[in-house]
């Protein structure tokens, strides 16, 4: 996945987790992951992949790309102009599907 995510998305996935006063297990039920699954991504021991990631999005009631901004926010490498979300898409999907998500 490259320097897609960073080291800080698991911090981010429980900020917006506890905005929404949901447990790691009513987060996992709302995007059909396990909530030790949630733990482990939350602690940064996993990486999320495309299919994971926008799981998540809906799970925490957002756009993909809104979900991949708020992660480049605080990020070590991004720029918090959407360039990674940009890439990730872009390196797993295809442009025009990415522009139709985007949206």
């Amino acid at each position: 996945m490259g320097n897609y995510l960073n080291s800080r998305y698991g911090k981010v996935l429980k900020k917006l987790r506890k905005e929404l006063d949901l447990t790691q297990a009513e987060l996992a039920n709302r995007c059909s992951l396990e909530p030790s699954y949630i733990s482990l991504l939350e602690r940064e021991l996993k990486k999320p992949g495309f299919d994971t990631l926008w799981a998540l999005s809906k799970g925490l009631e957002l756009m993909p790309s809104e979900l991949l901004r708020k992660i480049e926010e605080h990020s070590e490498v991004g720029h918090g102009d959407g360039s990674c979300a940009s890439k990730f898409a872009s390196h797993h999907i295809g442009g025009k599907v990415y522009d139709e998500i985007t949206d």
